[in-house]
């Protein structure tokens, strides 16, 4: 399980983290609201930023979520609020990390804030 700081303020601390196609292809869809709650940190395959390959959708997704699109220097790069059955989101600018997670989780995270990810 992965952790994810803003601030010096834990956010999410039992993260957890895809990495592999499935797991990529999946999120959080189908999930309850438990593991919704503990977020999902999706790590693109590539060594650098990229933006469409982080599009999201949420089918199959219950409840409405909060997203942040980090790069590799840990700046979120977008933030949404999506809800349930949006086809597509593909974040304004190329990143390398998707987390996902509640709405309202990432009410205090701006565009343009560091982030740190413990993995």
């Amino acid at each position: 399980m992965s952790k994810l700081i803003h601030k010096k303020k834990e956010i999410l601390s039992n993260m957890r983290v895809a990495r592999n196609a499935f797991q990529l292809a999946n999120g959080l869809m189908f999930a309850g609201k438990k593991k919704v709650n503990q977020g999902m940190c999706l790590v693109m395959p590539v060594d650098e930023d990229v933006k469409f390959g982080a599009s999201v959708t949420m089918f199959f997704c219950f409840s409405s979520m909060d997203i942040i699109f980090v790069n590799t220097e840990f700046k979120v790069v977008d933030k949404v609020t999506l809800k349930t059955w949006v086809p597509n989101y593909t974040p304004k600018q190329a990143c390398k990390y998707v987390i996902e997670s509640s709405k309202g989780k990432f009410k205090d995270v701006k565009i343009g804030d560091s982030v740190k990810i413990e993995f």
